[in-house]
C-alpha cells in the first residue's frame, strides 16, 4: 500500500484521507553561508517552505525558496549562527503540511466566488460579495481555512452584536454556511465550523424604521426633473419595488383596464424574473393613471429612463436623488427607494386587510407583510374607545353578594 501511495501525484487533494496521506514532514539541514551586505558580512541560510497556490481551480503545493539572515559575522560566531539556524529549521521541519489545512481564507474566497457565487442571481451575488468584503474577510483573513472553527466564527457575531441588526447578522451566517458547505463538498475541510454558532440577540435594527411624509415626497418630486418625479409617484402610488419599476416597459401598462402588469425586474444591469412567484402580479393604477399615461405618450420601450438609458437604481439614487434629499433637509438614514414602497403599504394597511396587502406587495410570506404595517396608537385608542361599555358601576358587586348571603 505504501508503494501505491508513493506513486500518487501529490499535486491535488480530493479527500481528507488523501490529505492525511500527503501530510508528511520533510527534514532540511542547510549549511550556514556567508555573504556581503551593506551592513557587512552576514550569516544566512537558504531553505524551502511549502505554500498553497491555485492551478485550474484546484489547490496545489508549491515549494518556495526563502533566505533568512542569521546575524552579522562580526557580532556572531558561526557556532551561534548554527544554533539560530536549528531554532528556525525546527519549526520548518516539524510542519505537517496538508493542502486542505493550508489554504488562506482570502484565496478560498476567490475560489468560492468563481465556482459558487458567480452562478447565483445578480442581486444575491452582490449581497454575498458585500458581506464577505465588509464583515467576514476582515475577521478571517489572518487564518487558513482549516484553522477556522466554531470559536473563530462565533467571534465574528460577538463583535457585531451591538453594531449590526439581527437580520444582517443572520444574512452573514447564511453566507458563511454556504461557504463552508462548499468547502466540505470540495473536500477542503471535513468539519463544520458553523455548528453551534449563534448570531446573538442585540438590537433587531440599529436604526429607526422611518418613512417620509407625503409632504416630503411632494417636495422631493418638485425638486427633481426628467423621469424621476414620475418614478417616485409610481413607487408611492403602487408600492412596487424599484427593480420592478425599472423593468417596466410601456406594453406592461393597460390604461383601459387601469392596471400595471408586473412580470419582471431589472436590477443594476440584470433583467430577470421577479423576486418570487408572488411578485408576478397585477397592480391597480389608482390615482397615477392620468399622469403615467401622459408620461409614456409616444414611448414604446422602458417606462423610466435616466440619461437615455433604463434606470440603474443605485446610481440614480446616489448621484441624483440623495443630493436633493440633503438639500431639502429630509435625508435620514435608510431613506431610499424602498421608503416610498413602505409609505404606500403603510397607508394601504388602513384601507385593505392583511391578505390583500400581501398581494399588493408581492410578498411570498405574510410575515414579511406584517413588518410593513406601522403602529398607529391613535387608531388603536379610537378602536378601544368604540368598544361597547361594560362598567362596574351599577353592578351589585360585593354588597350584592352580602345581601344574597343574608
Amino acid at each position: 500500500m505504501n508503494q501505491q501511495v508513493a506513486q500518487t501525484p501529490p499535486a491535488l487533494v480530493f479527500s481528507p484521507v488523501e490529505a492525511q496521506l500527503m501530510a508528511r514532514r520533510e527534514f532540511q539541514n542547510p549549511s550556514v553561508l556567508e555573504r556581503d551586505t551593506a551592513h557587512g558580512k552576514v550569516w544566512y541560510i537558504r531553505f524551502r517552505r511549502k505554500h498553497t497556490a491555485w492551478t485550474d481551480g484546484k489547490p496545489v503545493i508549491k515549494r518556495v525558496e526563502e533566505w533568512i539572515e542569521l546575524g552579522i559575522c562580526s557580532k556572531m560566531t558561526k557556532h551561534q549562527a548554527e544554533r539560530k539556524k536549528d531554532e528556525i529549521l525546527r519549526v520548518v521541519n516539524n510542519e505537517c503540511f496538508a493542502i486542505n489545512a493550508s489554504i488562506p481564507w482570502e484565496q478560498f474566497v476567490e475560489v468560492f466566488d468563481q465556482n459558487h457565487i458567480a452562478a447565483l442571481a445578480e442581486p444575491t451575488q452582490r449581497n454575498y460579495r458585500q458581506q464577505l468584503k465588509s464583515h467576514i474577510t476582515p475577521a478571517l483573513k489572518q487564518y487558513r481555512l482549516s484553522q477556522i472553527g466554531t470559536l473563530e466564527v462565533q467571534a465574528i457575531f460577538n463583535g457585531k452584536e451591538a453594531e449590526l441588526a439581527k437580520q444582517t447578522r443572520t444574512t452573514i451566517r447564511g453566507v458563511l454556511r454556504s461557504a463552508f458547505t462548499c468547502a466540505r463538498l470540495w473536500k477542503l475541510i471535513d468539519t463544520d465550523p458553523m455548528e453551534g454558532v449563534n448570531v446573538g440577540g442585540g438590537p433587531r435594527r440599529v436604526r429607526e424604521c422611518r418613512v417620509p411624509t407625503v409632504e416630503e415626497v411632494q417636495a422631493l418630486m418638485d425638486l427633481c426633473d426628467g423621469d424621476v418625479p414620475m418614478l417616485i409617484e409610481t413607487l408611492y402610488g403602487t408600492g412596487m419595488r424599484i427593480s420592478e419599476a425599472a423593468g417596466l416597459d410601456v406594453p406592461d401598462l393597460d390604461f383601459e383596464k387601469n392596471m400595471i402588469y408586473v412580470r419582471r425586474r431589472y436590477c443594476r444591469g440584470d433583467m430577470a424574473d421577479t423576486k418570487s412567484e408572488e411578485g408576478n402580479r397585477d397592480l391597480p393604477l389608482g390615482n397615477i393613471k392620468d399622469d403615467l399615461a401622459e408620461h409614456v405618450a409616444g414611448r414604446t420601450g422602458p417606462v423610466f429612463l435616466y440619461n437615455g438609458e433604463r434606470i440603474i437604481d443605485n446610481a440614480l439614487l446616489d448621484n441624483y436623488v440623495t443630493p436633493r434629499m440633503v438639500k431639502l433637509g429630509i435625508k435620514f438614514p435608510g431613506f431610499g427607494w424602498h421608503s416610498f414602497r413602505r409609505l404606500h403599504l403603510g397607508e394601504m394597511s388602513t384601507r385593505v386587510n392583511l391578505f390583500d396587502l400581501k398581494q399588493q406587495a408581492g410578498h411570498a410570506s405574510i410575515k414579511t407583510t406584517q413588518g410593513y404595517i406601522p403602529d398607529n396608537l391613535a387608531r388603536r385608542a379610537a378602536a378601544a374607545s368604540g368598544l361597547r361599555v361594560v362598567s362596574r358601576k351599577g353592578s351589585a358587586g360585593i354588597d350584592g353578594e352580602k345581601k344574597l348571603s343574608a
